[in-house]
């Protein structure tokens, strides 16, 4: 039975380390690497050596049991071309996956552009293929996998489904009140207490009051500070945009509110103070993955601007509304990069996990 020869395991905390960059979080205490540098060819392995092995073993059990890997216990011929549901689920949907698997595939994309000028696309995408697998499984590609995962890149189908929660994006930019363009868009990062606002203080330093509520909101300290309600066609069309802009305070300059296409194509500008006005746009043609922004700026006054916006879109001959109001959502869904798809596909082998 000692002599049995048996699978080799694969140190998860390197990885851990590595690219999850959270040990601490993931079992509660630093783990101390250092021996890891030193000569483990020389016999006799020193005490530190055997102190140290005794506890890298001890710490994978509770690795793979947060992480829902297979048990290395097991034995499984095949096991480097399979994987358990659970293993699956969690590398799918967690969280902080997905949270740093972002800046890992940011840095393979930047070493993959490297001397990148003279390359062709296809030449790129096998760079960036080579790159994951040396990464991820310490390892080159095989010329199938090569060609498979260079296809998956150069074919991937990153678009999110049409619900019309999806279909709503809310954040602030940049707006040119001379040329009636928004320069920039940034996504607000934190929803608190119904709405979407710069962090979890209000006013923000840097944004002032900028937010967005399910039924209006409230511009940022200046038009650099614009908040933004974005629509993200799902497909092309014929659409008309319906709904109320309101503004009560007695107090203050009033807001300015504005209607783009694609960030340049003003189709509706107002400018209204303690009152109420209707908006009726009866038609625009848009293509699919263009943006219609409602656009919202404080002009002089930067206090008691607050608004009420209800919108509502909808595409010619079809019954039913992207309504900003009923479809406001706490989440704002980014879809994974094909590069990000890729790199979660190997995580998902046990070959990830498991060296023969």
């Amino acid at each position: 039975r000692k002599c049995r020869k048996r699978k080799a395991k694969v140190d998860s905390k390197p990885w851990v380390a590595k690219i999850l960059s959270h040990p601490d979080q993931a079992l509660g205490r630093t783990l101390d690497k250092e021996e890891t540098r030193s000569d483990w060819r020389r016999r006799p392995l020193s005490a530190r050596q055997l102190q140290y092995a005794s506890q890298d073993v001890r710490d994978l059990p509770q690795i793979f049991r947060l992480f829902d890997f297979a048990s290395p216990d097991a034995h499984v011929p095949q096991r480097m071309q399979t994987t358990v549901p659970q293993q699956g689920l969690v590398l799918m949907n967690s969280e902080l996956m997905l949270h740093v698997l972002r800046p890992f595939v940011r840095a393979v994309a930047q070493e993959s552009l490297r001397n990148a000028s003279a390359m062709s696309d296809q030449k790129v995408l096998k760079k960036q293929v080579d790159t994951l697998f040396l990464k991820l499984l310490s390892r080159p590609p095989s010329k199938s996998e090569r060609k498979r995962f260079v296809d998956f890149l150069a074919h991937c189908d990153i678009t999110l489904n049409d619900s019309p929660q999806n279909c709503w994006a809310y954040g602030y930019g940049k707006f040119d009140v001379e040329s009636n363009h928004l320069l920039s868009f940034e996504r607000f990062t934190n929803f608190k207490n119904g709405g979407w606002i710069g962090d979890d203080d209000s006013p923000n330093k840097q944004l002032g009051y900028a937010q967005l509520q399910d039924k209006g909101g409230h511009p940022g300290k200046s038009s650099s500070y614009s908040c933004v309600r974005r629509w993200l066609a799902p497909r092309s069309g014929e659409i008309a945009i319906s709904g109320t802009l309101e503004h009560n305070s007695e107090n203050g300059d009033g807001v300015r509110a504005s209607i783009l296409r694609n960030r340049e194509h003003c189709h509706a500008s107002f400018t209204i103070k303690t009152e109420k006005t209707a908006i009726d746009i009866p038609s625009i043609q848009v293509e699919s993955g263009d943006t219609i922004d409602f656009v919202v700026d404080c002009r002089g006054s930067i206090t008691d601007d607050p608004f009420l916006w209800s919108a509502a879109i909808k595409y010619k001959g079809d019954k039913n509304k992207f309504d900003s109001n009923v479809h406001f959502s706490g989440q704002q869904p980014v879809p994974a990069s094909p590069l990000q798809q890729a790199a979660q596909a190997l995580l998902l082998t046990n070959e990830f996990c498991f060296v023969d």
